[in-house]
């Protein structure tokens, strides 16, 4: 009776659970439907130029280059930076300008070098941006089993016309033709009973 009771209650609990199951995978779709914002974490340390520590709002440059070294900038923007007492400071790249990052500064999948210019001072050495784990995974999204998509584009059409008229043609006659030796095959006896001939056609 115990085991009866035991079973009746497992029954309901999972009865239960998979009413709720659809509602929680349904909430979890949606979620994941947000636009993910064009901006970038990004944080260093303002020296000046005795090497000691900035800690009042200051102008900050920050440019997305191709190379390491020269070469033009691919993006720029300025921002007033409040480091901590140390020096310290965090920024979120893209945030002066409502479109972020220009979502077309990334697609080549080359390279990019962050440079950082505190007003009055030189460039400091530019620093290379790299992906966070999941956005290599994401990279991977734009291939299908390692291949990019473009090697399973199918061959342009010809320019030549497909000709089935001769086609159907050819397999209208071949059909006739064997046919033709099947009924060729048989004898009609003049007691009218067809018989096979023995020979091959």
């Amino acid at each position: 009776m115990k085991q009866v009771h035991v079973a009746v209650i497992a029954m309901l609990m999972l009865l239960i659970w998979s009413t709720y199951s659809p509602a929680q995978q349904a909430v979890v779709s949606t979620n994941t439907n947000v636009v993910v914002p064009p901006l970038i974490n990004f944080s260093g340390v303002l020296n000046d130029l005795d090497g000691k520590p900035m800690t009042a709002v200051v102008g900050v440059t920050f440019s997305l280059y191709q190379d390491q070294q020269g070469g033009a900038a691919l993006w720029m923007e300025t921002q007033n930076v409040q480091p901590d007492s140390q020096g310290h400071y965090r920024v979120m790249l893209g945030s002066t300008s409502n479109q972020g990052l220009p979502a077309d500064i990334f697609v080549s999948g080359q390279a990019h070098w962050l440079g950082v210019q505190v007003q009055g001072q030189g460039d400091q050495p530019r620093v290379l941006l790299v992906s966070a784990p999941y956005a290599l995974k994401a990279g991977d999204a734009e291939t299908l089993g390692g291949l990019p998509l473009s090697a399973f584009v199918l061959a342009p059409p010809s320019t030549r016309p497909l000709r089935l008229r001769p086609l159907l043609r050819r397999r209208a006659l071949h059909r006739r033709r064997t046919q033709s030796r099947v009924l060729a095959q048989w004898i009609t006896c003049p007691c009218g009973i067809a018989r096979a001939t023995s020979s091959a056609p």
